[in-house]
Parts: structure tokens; sequence; C-alpha cells
């Protein structure tokens, strides 16, 4: 399993992103640890809101705005 962090930079394109694979591991309980801590740091420390999260799909969006050109980081756990 991975988590890969995908970035929009303030004032890019829409579509002009770039992915990170920030952990891997097949132990579940580590993934799910390090998947919460990245999302507190998100919210904590880069100052942003959770706008959007699907369960099913194993992916939760933060950003500093609605704004299309706004910075914002979706985080998504992949098999």
């Amino acid at each position: 399993m991975k988590i890969i962090k995908t970035t929009h930079y303030r004032n890019h394109e829409e579509s002009e992103t770039s992915d990170y694979t920030l952990f891997e591991s097949n132990n579940q309980q580590e993934v799910t640890k390090k998947f919460k801590r990245t999302c507190e740091l998100l919210i904590h420390f880069e100052g942003l809101q959770c706008i959007a999260a699907n369960p099913e799909e194993h992916w939760i969006v933060f950003a500093e705005s609605l704004s299309k050109n706004a910075y914002w980081v979706k985080v998504t756990v992949t098999d």
C-alpha cells in the first residue's frame, strides 16, 4: 500500500499537479497511522481545510480555499 500526495500549487493551471509517494508499506496499521498523521499536519501546520473526502476510494482533499487557482493537496491510499 502507498500513500500518495498530489499537490496543486497556487496560480497554476487546473490540471498541473505533482505526485509524491509519502509512505509505502504492507502493514495496514502503519499506513493508517501515517495517513492520519499526514492529514493532521495538513490541517495544523499548513493551515488547510478538508474540502472533500471519499472513504470508498480512499482519498481526501485539503485546500486553502475553493478557488480553482488555490493551493490544494489530495492524499490517496492505493494498493
